[in-house]
């Protein structure tokens, strides 16, 4: 019976440690997809004859179905998954694609493009600094309160 306590509090100790690692990579993968958007729209936008919308459909074919859902704004799941900064600055670079000439939109997709990656270096480091950080620690902790129970 103890152990298989122990087994559980042990498993929820990695499950929050995975959550949380889970968050620092979704928003790395964001704004990485974003800025492959950015350049996907930026190098299409005055070749191609589709409109915005269908050019911006073609560049999701290549990102991850969670940037589809904060693109296209029908993920149930966004407020715990992405922080509000994050989805509104991806709804502003939405709302604003398709409001001017092309050079105007040229000039407003390498503004965002620089933004996005920019977030993406930020986001990257903090993976790699606080999310590994907080995955070993929350499982470290579980550890020590295994052997403590024991």
């Amino acid at each position: 019976m103890k152990i298989i306590c122990l087994i559980f509090v042990m498993l929820i100790f990695v499950l929050i440690a995975l959550y949380v690692y889970y968050r620092y990579r979704l928003r790395y993968t964001l704004f990485k997809d974003m800025v492959y958007i950015s350049k996907y729209i930026r190098n299409n936008i005055a070749f191609s004859k589709n409109n915005i919308s269908q050019i911006i459909d073609e560049s999701l074919a290549n990102t991850s179905k969670n940037t589809e859902r904060v693109i296209s704004n029908r993920g149930s799941l966004l407020p715990w998954m992405y922080h509000a900064r994050d989805i509104n600055f991806v709804a502003q670079f939405i709302s604003s694609i398709g409001k001017g000439d092309i050079g105007y939109e040229q000039e407003n997709l390498l503004y965002y493009e620089k933004t996005f990656a920019d977030m993406e270096d930020e986001a990257r480091i903090n993976l790699d600094k606080n999310g590994k950080m907080y995955l070993k620690l929350i499982i470290g902790v579980g550890i020590a309160i295994c052997i403590l129970m024991i």
